[in-house]
């Protein structure tokens, strides 16, 4: 067995040095050289008419542990870590999204399912939205996004609230959350509790939100007024009228009985801000936001499930 062995291994060695020789041996132009492959087919599907509410949608989801990583002080940073999104910024209180280069006009916001208008055209107004008090942020992209109405060309954000949670009979929960952040540059506090308490009856949740800052801080450098320089920066040092404060809050109770799910919800965003002007002049806005909202989900025969909605 063991000179079967050592032949046949020889005879290996002999073929593989003769075969690599040749393989090593320099080609000439004269010489034709192709590798031949498997098949690669490349198929796709063709569009097929139906229902819109029924066809493939380019949907992100944002909710849970992951909503909370991500989680921004203002709604288009929260998102801009998605692909194809970005944010337009004009001072830390607004961040409006960007869908695959559109907003404005053409991304419909959407709190609860309700449109939110907010000025989207204002370059100083921002979505009024707070993620801290979100449970759940789709967004939407492409053709799908057209079942939000005309608004939502580039696409739809619909922030939801935290859905109400009922426990086994017999059982309850109560879970609290809080955030403190503290920035320096402008001296301002962010300061957040939510909580949320369930039987298997009752639902409730609720959450608050203030946020205060003053002026921005910028290095000390020559202002183009003082080099002569149209690119250095129009204002520099502390920069006033940049200071803000926000309130914001939101409450939920729900139901569950024999015929179906019943819930109210109240949503309110409140922002007081200036905004530095080219001139070196402030100008004040207060935007506010209330939402006030009834639903229901009742079970009916046959799979259907009939769902009225009061905002």
């Amino acid at each position: 067995m063991m000179n079967n062995f050592n032949r046949t291994f020889l005879a290996g060695l002999l073929l593989g040095g003769l075969a690599t020789s040749l393989l090593a041996q320099p080609m000439s132009d004269d010489q034709g050289f192709s590798v031949e492959l498997d098949a690669i087919e490349v198929t796709a599907g063709v569009p097929v008419p139906g229902d819109p509410m029924l066809q493939a949608a380019n949907i992100d989801v944002l909710a849970g542990e992951d909503l909370r990583r991500r989680q921004r002080f203002t709604l288009g940073e929260t998102l801009e870590t998605l692909p194809g999104v970005a944010s337009i910024t004009a001072g830390n209180m607004v961040g409006k999204p960007v869908i695959r280069g559109l907003s404005g006009n053409q991304i419909q916001v959407l709190s609860n399912g309700i449109g939110v208008d907010y000025q989207q055209y204002g370059a100083r107004h921002p979505p009024n939205i707070d993620p801290f008090l979100a449970g759940r942020i789709e967004v939407v992209r492409g053709a799908s996004s057209l079942l939000y109405g005309s608004g939502a060309l580039g696409g739809a954000i619909d922030v939801q609230a935290p859905a109400f949670v009922f426990m086994p009979e017999g059982e309850s929960e109560a879970l609290a959350d809080t955030l403190f952040v503290y920035h320096s540059n402008n001296e301002q506090w962010d300061t957040g509790a939510k909580a949320r308490a369930s039987t298997d009856r009752f639902s409730l949740d609720a959450g608050i939100m203030g946020r205060s800052a003053g002026d921005l801080t910028t290095p000390n450098a020559a202002t183009a007024a003082e080099s002569g320089n149209p690119s250095d920066p129009k204002f520099t040092g502390e920069l006033p009228f940049t200071n803000f404060d926000q309130l914001n809050a939101q409450f939920g109770a729900g139901v569950l009985t024999d015929v179906g799910e019943f819930g109210v919800r109240y949503n309110q965003w409140n922002n007081e801000n200036n905004f530095l002007l080219p001139t070196g002049k402030g100008i004040g806005l207060w935007l506010n936001n209330d939402q006030l909202q009834l639903t229901g989900a009742m079970p009916l025969a046959s799979g259907w499930e009939l769902k009225p909605t009061l905002s």
